[in-house]
């Protein structure tokens, strides 16, 4: 109705701009007008104009249509789920054991506070105490309460030629609690590594010589708007935070630390890489996964009010609210021996599917989930299991935007036994915009909805504008499928 509408808004504008053209031309030329001219000008010519402009309006959508068909195409090579990973390559299928998961948002310090809060139906992002849009008035943010910067600055060289941004050091004060707790397990481990790192330390049908030590592989990933410089500071003040306190048992030739600009896509692109090479050679070094964001100061607003991303009651109700927050994930790709010191059940997952959209989630019209849907669809087919065996699902999408009709969508489609209040947890509804955390911290929170409920769970992120990504995590005890028992 609304397409018929616009198409009779168009016909009229384009008739009253040929009737005014052709009159004015008659009256300036004085010309004799009979019925043959009225028919022609007035009549035939502004259908004729507007079938033209409906062809012109046709080849252009067409063209455009290809054009992001080609980009799609190019883009997802390698990343979507039917040409990606080790079965595209007929390799077995890469698994990733979960060895621990800590997240900071503003809805909780962990895992467990952020479900706790979305089960309890905590209130959403609130108006910013510091923070005004550019009416004056207070913008709607999902802060982090009491984030104190002051150990990062000082943490950092007294002699920077460009201090870092709020935002920066925000963002790191985030990580920070993360890398203490994550620190703790690492020293359980390190000690528990000590034995010589003999044979009987390594998984069953690890390749990996017992000479070989054990590297923790860290791959961090930075927010998109940070410079070179803001990178390289972090860079150097993440190593030292995460080595100097594990000196003693992990010497710095034991971490290989990767940092840069990325987004979630890219991040756990990169792991995946990692992670295959890793068992090809039988290797279980545990692989840290780092993210941390923040939207919380003066010059990230604007810069996100200008791109017209910001969330406003009336004149962009569909967009963003501000946030921020910080996860690490770590996993292997060897399963760790049973005796490990692994606190929490152990949970697995096959590669991530990752696909690209062919158009924003954000641009007008009808929201497609078919992406979504395939991409769930294969998590399902590669962990062996049907929608029925699903338990949970955890999503980074919001409430307000068209993401929660594409979930909706899609799990209609696909569990539709699950129920919306009691199996689904959107953290988009309290976290606010957190860019390439997002998925980090949708699979932290499958990962805990598997262990609690002994059954797989979806992990389903929708936060980015065109990429998706779907797993399926299923923990060690569920032994619904004959696969189920090699976890």
């Amino acid at each position: 109705m609304k397409a018929f509408l616009k198409g009779v808004a168009l016909f009229v504008a384009l008739a009253c701009l040929v009737w005014i053209a052709v009159l004015w031309r008659w009256r300036a030329t004085q010309r004799d007008m009979d019925e043959g001219d009225i028919v022609l000008y007035l009549g035939l010519l502004p259908i004729v104009l507007f079938a033209l402009a409906l062809a012109v309006r046709w080849a252009v959508r067409s063209a455009m249509a290809r054009q992001a068909a080609a980009a799609t195409a190019a883009a997802t090579a390698g990343a979507s789920p039917a040409s990606s990973g080790a079965a595209a390559q007929g390799k077995p299928p890469l698994h990733w054991h979960v060895l621990g998961a800590w997240i900071n948002t503003a809805a909780g310090a962990s895992v467990d506070e952020l479900l706790a809060a979305l089960e309890a139906g905590s209130p959403r992002p609130a108006p910013d105490p510091a923070l005004h849009d550019d009416e004056g008035l207070p913008l709607m943010s999902a802060r982090m309460a009491d984030l104190d910067t002051t150990d990062i600055e000082a943490a950092l060289p007294a002699d920077l030629e460009h201090p870092m941004p709020e935002r920066a050091l925000r963002a790191l004060a985030g990580l920070s609690p993360l890398i203490d707790e994550f620190s703790g397990s690492l020293l359980n481990w390190a000690e528990a590594w000590s034995d010589a790192e003999s044979p009987s330390a390594r998984p069953q049908g690890s390749a990996a010589p017992a000479d070989e030590e054990r590297l923790v592989r860290v791959l961090a990933s930075w927010p998109a708007d940070w410079d070179d410089d803001c990178c390289a500071t972090a860079q150097a003040w993440l190593t030292q935070r995460l080595c100097d306190p594990l000196t003693a048992v992990l010497p710095p030739e034991r971490w290989s630390i990767r940092s840069q600009r990325m987004s979630g896509t890219e991040l756990l692109s990169a792991a995946e890489r990692t992670l295959d090479a890793l068992q090809a050679q039988g290797r279980d070094d545990p692989v840290v996964l780092m993210a941390c964001h923040s939207d919380l100061d003066a010059g990230a607003i604007r810069a996100l009010e200008s791109r017209q991303r910001l969330f406003h009651a009336t004149r962009r109700p569909k967009a963003a609210m501000a946030g921020e927050g910080a996860a690490v994930l770590v996993v292997s790709a060897v399963a760790w021996p049973a005796d490990a010191p692994i606190e929490n059940e152990r949970v697995r997952f096959v590669s991530p599917a990752l696909v690209r959209r062919a158009q924003s989630v954000e641009a007008p019209g009808r929201v497609s989930a078919d992406d979504a849907v395939r991409l769930v669809e294969h998590g399902l087919t590669s962990a062996g299991l049907d929608g029925a065996s699903v338990a949970k699902l955890a999503s980074d999408a919001d409430q307000h935007t068209a993401r929660a009709t594409e979930l909706f969508a899609v799990t209609l489609a696909l569990t539709p036994d699950l129920d919306a209040n009691e199996d689904f947890r959107l953290a988009g509804t309290l976290t606010g915009r957190v860019e390439s955390v997002a998925p980090l911290l949708t699979l932290a929170m499958a990962a805990a909805q598997a262990r609690e409920s002994g059954k797989p769970a979806v992990a389903l992120s929708l936060s980015d504008p065109h990429w998706r990504m779907a797993a399926v995590l299923r923990p060690a005890s569920f032994s619904n499928t004959p696969d189920a028992a090699q976890a």
